[in-house]
């Protein structure tokens, strides 16, 4: 897998933090539209640079994580779409809904049998799943910065629940990460976190 094809996309994921922080000026209508049209162009990529990424990745826990965090910006983005089409028709600000993301265990469940044998991911995997975690991060903060910004107990609802999927995949590209590295240290901290209660 080749890393340069994420970093474009990375990139411009990236701006939306900087580009949100001029949106605070706005009225209040301009503010809302600007946000949701940057949330929806956010999920697009982020979406596509995941589909990229199960395509590339040979390792199948990499292959299920990236598949099941397309599926997941893909319901964030007709969460979007969907509450940006019905704002601009005037419609109220809806209650969020509530999606719960698959967590690692989850995943690794879900992938268990494709990994009997051990298959040792390549670079590229490990890189892509790095440039994983610093989008999520940014999605967390855009999301985050939002939030702070909304006026109204729904819409800071919605975005707060946005951010908080992305804290999700955060922590379960880092065990897929730590798996990866060291399937051992990761089972040893399981028992660990067992035998603590965590």
């Amino acid at each position: 897998m080749k890393l340069k094809k994420y970093l474009s996309l990375s990139v411009s994921i990236c701006g939306y933090i900087h580009l949100n922080q001029g949106v605070v000026a706005m009225n209040e209508k301009t503010r809302m539209n600007e946000g949701l049209q940057l949330a929806i162009k956010f999920e697009k990529e982020g979406r596509e640079f995941f589909l990229k990424a199960a395509q590339a990745t040979g390792h199948p826990l990499g292959k299920r994580l990236f598949q099941s965090l397309a599926n997941d910006e893909l319901v964030h983005l007709r969460r979007v779409t969907e509450l940006f089409a019905a704002l601009q028709n005037k419609q109220d600000w809806p209650k969020t809904q509530g999606h719960e993301p698959k967590t690692f265990h989850t995943i690794f469940e879900e992938a268990k049998e494709h990994l009997k044998e051990i298959v040792q991911p390549q670079v590229g995997e490990i890189e892509a799943l790095n440039l994983g975690l610093e989008l999520e991060e940014r999605g967390y903060k855009f999301y985050k910065n939002l939030a702070e910004e909304s006026v109204s107990t729904p819409e800071r609802e919605f975005y707060q629940e946005l951010a908080a999927a992305e804290d999700n995949h955060y922590q379960t590209i880092q065990s897929t990460i730590k798996y990866l590295e060291n399937p051992a240290d990761w089972y040893a901290d399981q028992e660990h976190q067992i035998y603590e209660g965590g």
